[in-house]
């Protein structure tokens, strides 16, 4: 039987009791009845909605993931995903490959992979999140229709060098159909909260150099890790968390005597990252001319 791999940026194994299957499969139940509507249109909606699903997702992913640092090995407890490295000419990137035997198991596999145990780090997170995210958006039929495309249609080389096959990217190097760059932070965009440039040269081996979020309100993120799980902090709480991390190292406070010294140092490099780094966001418009055309990309998206 023909095999399928999708690739997500995505473990701790171990055994379920009956009792914990049931508990998953509910779970299962309830985001099935959350995720899959009819698809949506306004952009105000699209950002809302992404932003409800990212509050719900990482709450789970939060409950369920270790976090682990992107050069160590990670595991996945969901049969549907297997970890391993991914080589993009020079880079080398921890990823979940998807390996069911259908294409139509894609959609338990989402849900399965945050419901279940996992080490992992913060990029895995983000493209789990975006890709339920998507799915909802679209709506079910859609969504399995752009995969479909995406990935078969036009029989991409899943490993070739620079290319991104991600579910919400897009099936071209360099081409995002519907997750659009922009410098905005603002309500279902992803975005990067940063630490202080020169981190590195602090921590040899932190994990702290900056933050993963979806931005879900003013001044509202929401993110992969122990800060958040009590749910979204602000962007000043954040840095406070970053403080408190940085403060246990001599060399930090020979470099930062004062904590608004440091304060206003990572505020400087913030304003520096959010008018070079693109942030993201889900396009209502080409979400539209993709709907409208049952499913099919125009040839732009090609070109």
């Amino acid at each position: 039987m023909k095999r399928f791999l999708l690739i997500l940026f995505f473990s701790s194994l171990g055994s379920l009791s009956a009792s914990d299957y049931l508990t998953i499969e509910k779970q299962n139940d309830e985001m099935d009845k959350a995720i899959y509507k009819p698809p949506l249109h306004n952009q105000e909606e699209i950002n809302s909605e992404v932003a409800r699903i990212a509050i719900e997702t990482y709450k789970n992913i939060n409950e369920n993931w270790t976090y682990v640092q992107a050069d160590k090995r990670g595991s996945i407890e969901s049969s549907y995903w297997r970890w391993e490295i991914l080589s993009l000419g020079s880079h080398h990137v921890p990823t979940a490959v998807f390996q069911g035997e259908a294409i139509s198991q894609l959609f338990p596999a989402l849900k399965d992979i945050v419901l279940r145990k996992a080490s992992l780090e913060c990029l895995t997170a983000g493209k789990a999140v975006r890709s339920i995210a998507l799915a909802k958006i679209l709506g079910k039929n859609s969504f399995m229709t752009y995969v479909d495309q995406l990935f078969f249609e036009k029989s991409l080389e899943l490993f070739s060098p620079g290319l991104y096959n991600q579910l919400p990217y897009g099936k071209g190097i360099g081409e995002k159909p519907f997750y659009q760059p922009t410098c905005k932070r603002e309500k279902g965009h992803f975005v990067y909260i940063t630490n202080i440039p020169d981190y590195s040269n602090i921590v040899d081996d932190g994990a702290s150099r900056g933050q993963n979020v979806v931005c879900v309100g003013n001044n509202q993120y929401i993110g992969f890790g122990e800060r958040f799980k009590d749910g979204p902090l602000s962007e000043e709480q954040i840095a406070e968390n970053f403080y408190t991390d940085l403060g246990k190292h001599a060399e930090f406070h020979k470099r930062y005597p004062t904590k608004d010294s440091y304060l206003e140092a990572r505020l400087k490099h913030q304003k520096a990252f959010d008018a070079s780094y693109q942030y993201g966001y889900f396009n209502a418009d080409l979400i539209k001319k993709f709907l409208n055309r049952n499913g099919e990309f125009e040839d732009t998206f090609s070109s």
